[in-house]
């Protein structure tokens, strides 16, 4: 029988949980779903598994950040409001 830390090792980035069977009371333990994203971290001869999260980012240019700040900005009509309402408080 091969151990579990000799199985992971042969491991490339191929789905963990499609190749290898965990006992469910482990996976539920972990948060580990079939077909989720794990982390897989040596340490000291050790194996640690994690649930991870891919997450999907987006990247704006200081172009449209600058045209969402604009957007933003109060009138002058506005402004004189907001200053009116805080210096009567």
């Amino acid at each position: 029988m091969v151990s579990l830390a000799a199985e992971l090792h042969s491991l490339t980035a191929m789905p963990l949980l499609r190749r290898h069977k965990f006992d469910a009371a482990i996976r539920k333990h972990l948060c580990i779903v079939p077909g989720g994203a794990l982390i897989v971290e040596e340490r000291d001869g050790e194996f640690r598994l994690k649930p991870a999260a891919v997450l999907e980012f987006e990247y704006y240019n200081d172009a449209q950040i600058d045209e969402w700040d604009r957007a933003d900005s109060p009138s002058s009509n506005e402004r004189r409001q907001i200053l009116e309402s805080l210096q009567s408080a």
